[in-house]
């Protein structure tokens, strides 16, 4: 398995770089203070990114970091929160050195209590394990642009069959502009969505390693 070397650093959408730490921690510690109701203590954790990290790890609060690879390329971005770990996968254009998101997988804490308005819920999941509830995968070119999305869903904890939702979207630009979504709907086995949570507040590598987890059917997104 990969292993990768972790800053607190985030993407930035706009600019497509990587921000540096003291960027990401003002950003962060701005809107977070904004959101929430922050302790004195909360405030001072705030100040250090690493001393946050640790913290809201431990507290089940929400923090970022930015893996890195042996050549000191930014490979994914990792958001671990209250209710979800979501991982995007990053790769450099080669002609401008941009970098460009192609993937996201989202690992969820919290599950969905099938109801609608305000009897809506988001519940702990029972079992230790976080489930593989949504994958998406981009690819571009100066023709089209296609977005894969795939779905998940259990119908409890501990069974093993589950659903998986297939979307397709195609935007094609030339020669002329149109468009077309496709989606397919099949019953699954999820037992392998099921995956241990990080032990500590670096442990990111087996996400990143994603074909530790993906089957290779679920549309050829695992790597050799």
């Amino acid at each position: 398995m990969k292993k990768y070397r972790y800053e607190f650093r985030e993407f930035n959408y706009i600019s497509k770089d990587i921000v540096n730490e003291e960027q990401t921690l003002r950003v962060f510690a701005d809107q977070y203070i904004h959101e929430n109701d922050v302790t004195k203590e909360e405030k001072e954790l705030l100040k250090d990114a690493e001393a946050w990290a640790k913290y809201a790890f431990k507290n089940n609060k929400e923090y970022v970091v930015t893996a890195f690879d042996e050549d000191n390329v930014p490979v994914a971005c990792v958001n671990n929160s209250l209710m979800s770990l979501s991982v995007e996968f990053l790769d450099q254009n080669i002609e401008n050195k941009e970098l460009i998101k192609y993937m996201d997988i989202t690992y969820d804490k919290y599950k969905w209590n099938g109801l609608k308005g305000k009897a809506m819920k988001h519940l702990p999941i029972e079992r230790p394990e976080l489930f593989i509830s949504h994958v998406e995968r981009y690819e571009e070119t100066p023709e089209k642009k296609l977005t894969t999305t795939i779905l998940f869903e259990f119908k409890n904890e501990y069974d093993i069959k589950g659903k998986m939702t297939i979307e397709i979207d195609e935007l094609i630009r030339k020669p002329t502009l149109s468009g077309s979504t496709t989606e397919k709907e099949t019953n699954v086995k999820v037992s392998n969505n099921w995956v241990e949570p990080p032990a500590y507040y670096l442990d990111f590598d087996r996400f990143i390693n994603y074909n530790l987890y993906l089957k290779p059917e679920y549309l050829n997104l695992t790597e050799e």
